[in-house]
């Protein structure tokens, strides 16, 4: 399972760390493939709308 999961995150893992130093925040798009793979693809941070961020209830938010 360590295995798969840091093959599937090490393309993005320098990239996500940056963002994360830069912009204080991260995103990424968990992208299925047509063959049911799972590729993670990640968005710049200027990209997210702050508009949008709201209270779920029960202490979540978006």
């Amino acid at each position: 399972m360590a295995e798969g999961f840091e093959e599937l995150v090490r393309p993005i893992l320098l990239p996500l760390a940056r963002a994360i130093v830069r912009d204080g925040e991260a995103f990424v798009h968990l992208i299925v493939t047509r063959d049911g793979a799972l590729r993670p693809k990640l968005i710049a941070a200027d990209q997210i709308d702050p508009s949008l961020t709201r209270d779920l209830g029960d202490g979540a938010r978006m």
